[in-house]
């Protein structure tokens, strides 16, 4: 026992300072760590979270899950890796600095310099991962007492070259130019993640118009689009060749559309010229769709091609791969059946076009601007430009119909500009060459909840090959170098750049900024330069199973020691996100799954079900939440009522409810401390006792089944029940007694349970558990230093646990009585007659004299379960006695309802007045509860309701007086109340002296009784 810990009342936030001012002083981080050297490991990568963020009570969520899992994987006799991780590269840093610097577009970065521009970014991040570790520490999590890894340090920034080389050597990375998802403002791609999951409803305008048929006057093709700016892009228009077109006469022209898109788009009256199928249109020509340099450039296009199925993913089995999917170009969905081909602008396009060898044109710049072959709209951003462009075609005769149009489109998901399509040259790595193994590897991981494991199936059946490259500045640069000659190098480490550098000099960082001037000799004798971009920041957190143990320039036995991951713990949002590029880059580099096993957590929202938003005001901070709970109930709250991987709603009620439930497990632990022993070993005598340790054991096997399937909502509420209910409103009420009269055996088997608890709680709640452990035992250094307990199968009793459970019902059926009627259940009663059937019987003879008790009673009877009255079933007896029913009916009523149930019983049928009636044609009414309370009180149980009342009364004007337990004091009692001063002199340690004073007072039976105290 530890004297240091001895606070009287349970005060989170002086429990949680002094327990960790005494984790720093026994140094707990270093004695965790030498505790587990040697162990077999379990490595919990930690997710990187992003630096310059500040934490909610979302991240409190997720850090309290891997926390929980370190603390009792290293209990369990594991030696657990904790080290926290935090992303430092990217947008979300960049646009903090643009903003600050009043940057407007990426141009503007160039203008004041890439160095000065990273070196602000720089100071966004560096220590700002120390509001993070001390909200860590806060909440007791092990990873805030550790050093952390940063995406932006040199020896991860050199995992990353060593990585894409090795990608590189494998034939898996590729430079190939195609549209891709274009952030304007950025002025980068963005692909994988930052696209699926960054949509918003948007307006946008709807555009039926016309194309001149070429050699044709006045007949035209009828076109729609919602992106009139890829207009400028056209090469082509599609149609399907099975469907039937149709040509229409309407106010002089002639227009083609589809059969079954004409009553949908076509108003007014019109003349069907003929009908004719799709394919019929092939290759035919029509004019420039806008008059500008782009459109009279194309060469391969200009014309009708057929629509042909465009592959829409790959459908993978679980042992390779199956039937791909398609779907078709063109569908009779929406819009006319014809559709605008704009290679350079869609990904579907693009492919159409490689199909038919059409020229691919994108008159767009990086800023989303038209370039000067687009003529009379350069230099306007392509949006901007919709009006003009469809002003033009109005101008012209060929708008046919304008409208708007609402849907879901895709957004930056940091500055939130809508998105464009436009073809650029990137860096990408091949899917398909190890799409197979990551389906297989995936089969091996275990999945927490598992419908994660379908979920990521698809999402990998369905990946596309990954664009790794972005054009920005603040990231891991990408270590390829060319030449002019066309060849390229790779490469994967310093000393490798050393080696191969013309101008190379000693690095301390590996930024653009540094690395950007260094060339490399070629081996055609000129020199070769280092592309300007960056990895894509998912790269970053993908290779953070090696990168942040330093490997391969250190730590090699290290890695060799830890990988694969035993678990990751993120939201489940990072199926497409962190698990992906985990996955993909673990398989690509090493050929296998870099985790086995994957929990996934769910969102925190509001107390109202809202997301929790900044500009909404409703963002519950971390460092806020802390200050007023405190880490046990923060902690406790994410392992209570709601799955993990579900949504859950922040509500400080629950907070302040977790919190009376942390109040009720010290005071347990205060009155084990108040009345102990030095009793030794276990001692079973009562059924109560083997009860509570067989309860004890079997929550370990409970609580083991819930943490390995990540079930921690059980974790808490098993905790919970048992310490609120089985220990606290049952174990303890019934042995109070024999725990204050010092019974060695009641104090053994409540020192054995709590001694047990304590190290279940651990956890959980790191900060009242190392309190009452240092309180009650100590028998180590820290309780995070035991040993997980396990089940002890030879104390394991089902039956009794069972038997328990009826018990319970039992006494709660008599509190529920004595409430209908009144009685305080510190008033004795005579007796309980307890009615069931033979179990029940058993049940009172094992648990009868804690049912009295804890009913107050002095006698507990049982009786047969019998019915109290019959009556007739109407329905079957009509049936069989038609006009003689009522005859039978009153026979049934009037006879003796418990022998008519016995003759059942025993021969499924009776004679009642010479008729024969079975089961079916009777309905017995029981007691309304099984139990039946005497309630009658003569004179001498009077006198004891009279006493309780007296010792209440002494109880409370002790506390007024300010008396602690144990302490002497003297009662002053008035005559008539002086032959309770044997019993009440040993319940409430006072000398009693008969005198009559009126220091204090209590009303019984509507008198009312006066006494003295005072302090002895």
């Amino acid at each position: 026992m530890n004297e240091k810990f001895s606070l009287e009342r349970y005060d989170p936030k002086r429990v949680e300072d002094e327990v960790r001012e005494f984790w720093r002083e026994i140094n707990l981080p270093e004695l965790l760590k030498k505790h587990r050297e040697g162990r077999k490991k379990f490595f919990l990568l930690d997710g990187p979270p992003y630096v310059n963020a500040v934490p909610h009570v979302g991240n409190i969520k997720t850090t309290t899950c891997k926390d929980i899992w370190s603390k009792i994987m290293i209990m369990r006799g594991f030696d657990a890796w904790l080290q926290p991780g935090f992303d430092c590269h990217g947008l979300p840093v960049e646009v903090m600095v643009e903003k600050e610097l009043g940057i407007e577009n990426k141009s503007d970065i160039e203008k004041i310099g890439i160095e000065k521009f990273i070196e602000k970014c720089y100071e966004k991040i560096l220590n700002n991962e120390k509001t993070w570790m001390e909200c860590y520490r806060l909440l007791g999590a092990w990873r805030g007492f550790y050093r952390p890894y940063f995406t932006y340090e040199k020896y991860y920034i050199e995992a990353g070259w060593w990585t894409l080389k090795k990608l590189h050597e494998r034939g898996l990375l590729v430079e190939g130019e195609k549209p891709i998802h274009w952030c304007p403002k950025c002025e980068t791609a963005l692909s994988g993640y930052e696209v699926s999951d960054a949509y918003r409803n948007l307006t946008d305008p709807s555009l039926f118009f016309k194309v001149r048929i070429k050699g044709r006057e006045n007949e035209f093709f009828l076109v729609w689009t919602t992106t009139p700016w890829t207009l400028p892009g056209n090469v082509a228009l599609a149609v399907h060749p099975e469907e039937e077109y149709v040509k229409i006469k309407m106010n002089g022209e002639y227009l083609i559309l589809a059969k079954k898109r004409l009553e949908h788009v076509v108003e007014g009256e019109y003349e069907v010229v003929s009908v004719f199928k799709g394919e019929e249109l092939d290759g035919l020509e029509y004019e420039p769709v806008l008059d500008i340099t782009q459109q009279k450039e194309i060469k391969h296009g200009r014309k009708v091609v057929l629509s042909v199925p465009i592959m829409k993913s790959k459908s993978y089995g679980k042992h390779g791969s199956g039937e791909d999917v398609y779907e078709e170009f063109v569908n009779m969905d929406e819009g006319t059946g014809i559709v605008h081909v704009a290679p350079g602008h869609g990904p579907a396009d693009f492919l159409l076009g490689k199909y038919y060898g059409l020229d691919v044109v994108s008159p767009v710049d990086e800023s989303g601007r038209f370039t000067e072959k687009a003529d009379w709209l350069a230099g306007r951003f392509v949006k901007d430009a919709e009006n003009e462009i469809i002003e033009k075609l109005d101008s012209e005769g060929r708008v046919f119909k304008a409208g708007k149009i609402t849907h879901s489109y895709p957004v930056c998901w940091r500055c939130k500009t809508p998105l464009i399509f436009r073809i650029s040259k990137q860096w990408y790595l091949k899917v398909d060459p190890i799409k197979d193994k990551m389906l297989s590897e995936n089969e091996k991981v275990k999945w927490m909840p598992g419908f994660g494991q379908k979920r990521f199936e698809r999402w990998i059946a369905e990946r596309e090959d990954w664009c790794i490259s972005q054009q920005r500045y603040w990231g891991i640069p990408m270590p390829v170098w060319v030449c002019k000659c066309g060849k390229k190098k790779i490469i994967g480490s310093v000393s490798e750049l050393a080696e191969n550098a013309v101008n190379f000099s000693e690095l301390d960082d590996l930024h653009r900024h540094r690395i950007d001037g260094i060339k490399l000799r070629c081996d055609c004798g000129g020199e070769m330069e280092r592309v300007r971009d960056i990895f894509n920041v998912w790269y970053d957190s993908g290779i953070a199973p090696w990168a942040s143990l330093g490997y391969p320039s250190e730590n090699r036995e290290l890695f060799e020691k830890l990988f694969p991951c035993d678990l990751i713990v993120e939201g489940q949002d990072q199926i497409r996100g962190w698990f992906d590029s985990l996955m993909f880059l673990g398989v690509s580099v090493f050929d296998r799954s870099p985790y086995k096993s994957v929990g996934m957590v769910g969102w925190v929202v509001d107390e109202k079900g809202e997301k929790m938003s900044k500009s909404v005001g409703n963002v519950v901070w971390a460092r806020d939440a802390l200050e007023k709970f405190g880490g046990d109930v923060l902690r406790f709250y994410y392992c209570f009522g709601t799955p993990p991987w579900e949504v859950q709603r922040f509500s400080p009620r629950i907070c302040e409810e977790i919190k009376r439930y942390l109040n009720i497990l010290w005071n347990i632990f205060v009155f084990f401390q108040e009345y102990r022993t030095d009793a030794s070993g276990l001692s079973i005598e009562k059924p109560e006792d083997a009860w509570i340790v067989s309860r004890v054991n079997t929550l370990v096997k409970r609580l083991n089944e819930a943490i390995d399937s990540f079930e921690f909502h059980r974790y808490g509420k098993l905790l919970q029940d048992f310490f609120v209910e089985d220990l606290s409103r049952w174990y303890i009420k019934s042995v109070r007694d024999r725990i204050k009269s010092g019974d060695a055996s009641a104090v053994s088997v409540l020192s054995y349970v709590l001694h047990r608890l304590v190290r279940l709680c651990a956890p959980v709640i790191p900060f009242v558990s190392e309190y009452l452990y240092q309180r009650a035992f100590g028998d180590k250094t820290s309780v995070h230093l035991e040993d997980w307990p396990e089940c002890d199968e030879s104390f394991v009793n089902a039956e009794l646990e069972e038997m328990m459970e009826e018990a319970k019902k039992i006494v709660e059926a008599c509190l529920s009585e004595r409430k209908k009627k009144g009685i305080k259940l510190r008033y004795p009663l005579r007796k309980v007659t307890v009615y069931g059937d033979s179990g029940t019987s058993r049940v009172l003879d094992v648990f009868g004299e804690m049912i009295k008790k804890l009913a107050n009673v002095k006698e507990v009877v049982f009786s047969e379960f019998r019915a109290v009255s019959v009556k007739p079933n109407f329905s079957s007896l009509g049936k069989k006695f038609r006009e003689k029913t009522q005859t039978v009916a009153k026979a049934i009523t009037e006879c003796d309802a418990s022998w008519l149930e016995e003759e059942l019983r025993k021969n499924g049928k009776a004679v009642l007045d010479g008729f024969e009636v079975s089961k079916d044609d009777v309905q017995f009414v029981y007691p309304e509860s099984v139990v039946e309370l005497d309630t009658e009180a003569d004179e001498e149980l009077k006198k004891e309701w009279l006493l309780r009342e007296l010792i209440r009364a002494v109880h409370e004007a002790r506390k007024e007086v300010g008396l602690k337990h144990g302490e002497k004091a003297r009662l002053y009692l008035p005559e008539e109340l002086s032959a309770f001063s044997e019993e009440i002199s040993a319940e409430t340690s006072c000398e009693v002296t008969v005198e009559t004073r009126s220091d204090f007072s209590f009303e019984f039976e509507g008198k009312t009784y006066s006494f003295g105290l005072e302090k002895a």
